[in-house]
């Protein structure tokens, strides 16, 4: 293991890992929006469920869970903004 460090006011220390060659075992999946600029996946369980927080064609935030190729807006609590954050993996 190489260990370089450079020193200014402070010290930075940079540690090289041992190589990975592992094939991946995972795939980057676009899940889209409701209509708006963007979206954030927060969590996913082992059933691929995901959810998170996306924006609306109106601009509003909304939370999300997605399944079986489908997002599906889980509406709010009665305020503007929502976020769903974690999800349970199914018994």
């Amino acid at each position: 293991m190489m260990r370089k460090c450079t020193t200014t006011r402070k010290t930075l220390c940079i540690e090289e890992l041992e190589d990975r060659c592992c094939p991946s075992t995972y795939a980057v999946l676009d899940l889209g929006t409701l209509g708006g600029s963007y979206s954030s996946a927060a969590d996913v369980n082992e059933s691929g469920q995901v959810v998170g927080l996306t924006a609306t064609a109106a601009g509003l935030q909304r939370g999300f869970l997605w399944e079986n190729g489908a997002m599906i807006d889980v509406g709010t609590l009665g305020g503007q903004l929502y976020a769903v954050v974690a999800l349970e993996n199914e018994p």
